[in-house]
């Protein structure tokens, strides 16, 4: 049996969320796309994701031998590229990273830098690697991990639906699950904020799906909150494993080598975002909001604040009680966001001239 929950919600900075969710529980299947391109652009690009991933989940279940998810995540490439072009947006572009379970065993296919992570035994394991400039330069050795929060290269993406050139090469990977095992799904709006630590800590104090959910936002919430903030937690019990569960020493030796550790799939070259700078934070106000957005067409842009959250270390309350739900105030002045992809791209093309210069004159 599979418990979930997820929740959405545009952060501190923008009412907009480009951000969207979707499930197929039929078919095991749970995604989080994280679109790109401005207000006008980036909404329906995660939209067309989900909406594409969603339908050709649902045909697959019903195939004798699905398609593997990086087939379907490049069917929603193709998706988006054609929605760009429609409509004359050439920077329309989306992140996304999803799950199928079946049985004891989960497949993941990913395209950006959305994550997934395993927590096993109050432990959190990252189990993707972002398609990023500063995953490249980690791999290499360049950049050390301690350095790797908060990098000025985490948002320059090497691989996205619908922009990267060449086509992008999904990522994938299969791994065995155990009774207990959370599955947490997110976009860059979370682990851009909290690092690793905070997320299991989090967890750790709020073991439930919901409350997992709710608590990892509301924290969020708490800091600078700069981007829309996605997260789908999925629990598993009741699995009859043939073979005892890798311990999570041997998950780490798998998933985290560092450095000089490669990708479980190919990079393409590309260029995606920076995150916003820093706004005050907006206030919360109670609401109710429909969760029929949230498997079905339309991001998903709010999150439910409830009492029992317990946020370890810090203090602070983010608001509400017995599980109600909030959301950004209406009433707050939101500018669309910027074309974050041009503005990287500019930022790269300045430094490659800086470089070059500098060695023409030593020679």
């Amino acid at each position: 049996m599979i418990e979930f929950a997820a929740e959405s919600h545009p952060g501190n900075r923008y009412q907009h969320n480009e951000d969207s969710l979707g499930w197929v529980e039929e078919a095991g299947v749970w995604l989080v796309a994280d679109g790109m391109g401005g207000h006008a652009c980036g909404d329906v690009a995660s939209r067309t994701v989900k909406q594409s991933l969603l339908r050709a989940s649902a045909a697959a279940s019903e195939q004798a031998k699905p398609s593997s998810l990086p087939e379907l995540i490049s069917q929603a490439h193709a998706a988006v590229v054609a929605e760009g072009i429609r409509r004359s947006a050439e920077n329309m572009g989306s992140t996304v990273v999803m799950v199928r379970v079946s049985g004891d065993s989960a497949e993941i296919g990913w395209c950006g830098d959305s994550r997934v992570y395993l927590w096993r035994d109050k432990q959190l394991v990252r189990l993707t690697r972002d398609h990023s400039l500063l995953e490249q330069l980690l791999e290499s050795g360049v950049v050390d991990p301690s350095e790797a929060f908060g990098h000025p290269q985490k948002h320059v993406l090497v691989q996205a639906l619908g922009i990267s050139n060449p086509e992008p090469v999904p990522a994938k990977l299969h791994i065995d699950l155990a009774n207990e095992d959370m599955l947490l799904l997110c976009s860059d709006g979370l682990h851009d904020e909290l690092r690793d630590d905070e997320i299991n800590e989090l967890i750790v104090a709020n073991p439930e799906p919901g409350e997992a959910v709710r608590a990892l936002i509301a924290r969020t919430l708490l800091g600078e909150a700069r981007d829309n903030i996605s997260v789908v937690c999925l629990r598993m019990s009741g699995l009859a494993s043939s073979q005892p569960p890798l311990s999570v020493p041997q998950l780490r030796a798998r998933f985290e080598r560092l450095p000089g550790r490669r990708d479980t799939g190919a990079v393409a070259e590309g260029s995606d975002s920076v995150t916003p700078a820093r706004t005050p934070q907006v206030s919360l106000e109670s609401a109710t909001a429909d969760d029929s957005d949230l498997s079905g067409i339309a991001p998903a842009p709010r999150v439910a604040v409830a009492g029992k959250i317990k946020l370890p270390k810090r203090g602070a309350s983010a608001g509400g009680s017995n599980g109600a739900q909030s959301s950004i105030d209406a009433t707050s002045d939101v500018k669309p966001t910027p074309n974050k992809f041009d503005r990287e791209l500019l930022i790269a093309l300045v430094v490659v001239a800086a470089m070059i210069a500098l060695v023409l004159w030593i020679s």
